[in-house]
């Protein structure tokens, strides 16, 4: 399985990084803004290899995670690319920033600090343990 995790904090990238691996055999790329964030999704489009999993985090530089979400799925449509399941996280949790992600389509919301349990449940409503 691959993901993709958008994240600008460094420690979180590892730290998603790794309880990525710790919950399944996941290929995980890794990207620092939402500029980033788009440009691996295309080219693992273009590769054949699409992500099955986006970790976006929601404050990001350049471009934040809710317009990373609105583009992918946008790109998706257009593309008639099969859908990632989309994991939004936050270390802030703001009711309005949630209820946009998921009226742009993401499936699940996980606020920091990130913990090996946080990830297995939401892993498993999204169906990918």
């Amino acid at each position: 399985m691959r993901a993709l995790i958008v994240e600008d904090d460094y420690a979180s990238r590892i730290v998603m990084k790794k309880f990525l691996a710790e919950v399944g055999p996941w290929d995980a790329s890794l990207a620092v803004d939402g500029v980033e964030g788009v440009d691996a999704f295309l080219q693992a489009h273009k590769d054949r290899e699409p992500y099955d999993l986006i970790c976006l985090d929601i404050m990001l530089p350049r471009v934040d995670g809710i317009n990373v979400l609105r583009i992918v799925r946008q790109l998706e449509k257009e593309h008639n690319y099969l859908p990632s399941k989309i994991m939004m996280t936050t270390a802030l949790y703001d009711k309005s920033k949630v209820d946009e992600a998921f009226a742009f389509g993401c499936q699940a919301y996980c606020t920091k600090p990130l913990d090996l349990q946080k990830i297995r449940d939401v892993m498993g409503k999204l169906g990918l343990l």
